[in-house]
This record gives C-alpha cells, sequence and structure tokens, in this order.
C-alpha cells in the first residue's frame, strides 16, 4: 500500500503584502477528522472541504477564530501527551493512523486563531487553502 502524503493548509491574506501561514499537514488533517471543519460549515453554512480553496470575508474569520479559540481550551483541559487518529481509510480495510504531541497540536491551533483574529481586525480577505 502506498502512503499517502498528507497535505498542510495554507491560509493567505489577500492583500498586496499580506501574510501567510501554513498549517502543519498533520493538524490539517486533523481539523477535518475530528469535525472541527464539519462543525463551522453547519454553524455558519459555509463549504469548507479539504483540498479546496475560499476566500474567507472578516466576520467569518472571526467566527473561525473564535470556533478555534473553544477548541483549543478543550485541549488544553486534555491530560493525553499525545493524539492519535485515523486520517485515512482505504478500499481494502486497511487504515492509516497518525500521531502528533498534544503540545504540537495547540501551538498550531494557537498561531492559526491568532493569524484569523489579526486579519479580522485589519478587515482583511484571507483565502483558505485546505
Amino acid at each position: 500500500m502506498n502512503t499517502p502524503r498528507l497535505q498542510a493548509s495554507r491560509f493567505k491574506s489577500l492583500r498586496p503584502e499580506g501574510n501567510i501561514l501554513a498549517l502543519d499537514a498533520i493538524v490539517s488533517e486533523w481539523l477535518f477528522v475530528s469535525g472541527f471543519w464539519a462543525r463551522i460549515n453547519q454553524a455558519l453554512g459555509t463549504m469548507f472541504d479539504q483540498f479546496e480553496e475560499d476566500e474567507v470575508a472578516p466576520d467569518i474569520l472571526g467566527d473561525v477564530a473564535s470556533e478555534l479559540d473553544a477548541q483549543v481550551r478543550s485541549l488544553e483541559l486534555s491530560a493525553s501527551a499525545r493524539i492519535n487518529f485515523i486520517c485515512r481509510r482505504f478500499a481494502s480495510g486497511e487504515t492509516l493512523t497518525v500521531e502528533l504531541q498534544r503540545t504540537a497540536l495547540l501551538s498550531e491551533l494557537i498561531k492559526l486563531r491568532d493569524f484569523l483574529i489579526a486579519s479580522c481586525a485589519a478587515d482583511e480577505r484571507v483565502e483558505f487553502s485546505l
């Protein structure tokens, strides 16, 4: 079985001199597997999907940042040092399981939350490449 390559998410300010944040590929996968983007889509009526790009307005950025903040607070309360999850299921029945340190996950989520808060405060649009 070929192990699929995980794809990092990228968040790019649409200002000409805007910043770009690349989110670790495993963290990007975790956001989908954990249901984070599904919850965002349901709550906000958005259609953020894996391997897709979307241009996001400041008001939505603030809502996504708030949800990320809630996720961060929840993870901070967790006693587990490591997070394990299945990120792929194959037709053969095999699965691809990955593991990451909770502290590394928290660090990435906090960077993303802060990036979105700053972009929202600057009234910027951001391209999500998930």
